[in-house]
């Protein structure tokens, strides 16, 4: 990413965090000195393949720490230098592979990932299937809790006119149910409005307005006028969804969303927001529709959410749990 351009963005409050991720406040940890970025351009999977996969890594013996948000950069820096000191993300190697693509990713992950110092999940679950993936040689995987710029998303009073709101695109996101939700939910409170910003090409149901990319700025402001953040996914294992969820958290709103493997450390059920089960149509309409006619619940409900945001899932928590794994590999030299 183009860190320049993002900090340039954030100096004129148009972007939360100085770094993407809050990465930067790693730098008040007294274990990480001379912080700096490095531009990556990932390659391909099926090249690393045939280049890579006969190479054998030497024992680390890099001084410097790189840290990776994702698999897919930590496996460009060990495939540059297999000696690097690598702490990474792990996000979507334990996707089932269902394309030739994806296999080909996968047996790369398995193949490079063990050369790394440290690896971190945003999903409980996830700790167990990155182990069972890289096998024996796995290096140690910590559960670390995902978080956002609270200060950027700040709370703000409760509504007065109705208002659902769906965000995301990613390929976990499961548009047919949120569209069959909103139709749902759209008979029984025809008042209510309903945006919705997808890159999906299914047609929206009458009533619901569909919306292009937003801003960091536009994306606040949607999050401060709705009433409710409803958010579908298919089963994932590594918490599609959970940035908007805490997001729209951060700025006192409640969400309705999806139960898959690891939402329970994002979303407290009955206390932060509503769950519902997967592909369930009728559960996450009649979640919505509660909290759209118990407004008073609804409230309680986004200020239990700010709260629980505040308490556990910042940016500066994140990247304290991050710079903790770094503290850890210094210790362990």
């Amino acid at each position: 990413m183009d860190i320049a351009r993002w900090e340039s963005a954030f100096k004129a409050g148009a972007s939360p965090d100085r770094w993407p991720y809050g990465l930067d406040r790693t730098a008040s940890s007294p274990f990480v000195q001379n912080l700096s970025t490095r531009p990556t351009t990932p390659s391909s999977p099926t090249r690393l393949a045939r280049t890579l996969i006969s190479r054998r890594a030497p024992k680390n013996v890099d001084s410097i720490t790189t840290v990776t948000w994702d698999e897919w950069s930590a496996v460009q820096v060990l495939a540059e230098n297999p000696s690097a000191d690598v702490v990474s993300g792990v996000i979507w190697a334990t996707d089932h592979p269902d394309s030739a693509r994806r296999r080909v990713q996968q047996a790369v992950a398995r193949r490079i990932l063990p050369r790394a110092r440290a690896l971190w999940t945003l999903s409980r679950p996830q700790v167990n299937a990155v182990a069972n993936l890289l096998g024996r040689n796995s290096p140690p995987i910590s559960f670390v809790r995902f978080g956002i710029d609270s200060s950027f998303f700040s709370y703000t009073a409760y509504p007065e006119k109705p208002l659902i709101l769906s965000l995301g695109g990613d390929r976990d996101r499961d548009t047919a149910t949120l569209f069959g939700a909103l139709s749902s939910v759209l008979r029984t409170r025809p008042d209510a409005q309903a945006i919705v910003q997808t890159r999906s090409d299914l047609p929206p149901p009458t009533g619901v307005q569909v919306v292009p990319h937003l801003s960091h700025v536009e994306l606040r402001d949607l999050y401060r006028r709705a009433s409710v953040v409803l958010v579908a996914t298919r089963e994932n294992l590594h918490v599609s969804g959970m940035t908007v969820s805490l997001e729209a958290m951060s700025t006192g709103r409640p969400v309705v969303m999806t139960t898959t493997p690891g939402i329970d450390d994002y979303i407290k059920d009955g206390v932060t927001g509503l769950l519902a089960p997967v592909g369930n149509v009728t559960a996450l309409a009649e979640a919505t529709v509660q909290l759209l006619e118990h407004i008073d619940r609804a409230k309680r409900m986004g200020e239990m959410a700010r709260s629980h945001v505040e308490q556990r899932h910042t940016s500066q928590l994140l990247a304290e749990s991050i710079a903790g794994l770094v503290q850890a590999r210094n210790t362990a030299s």
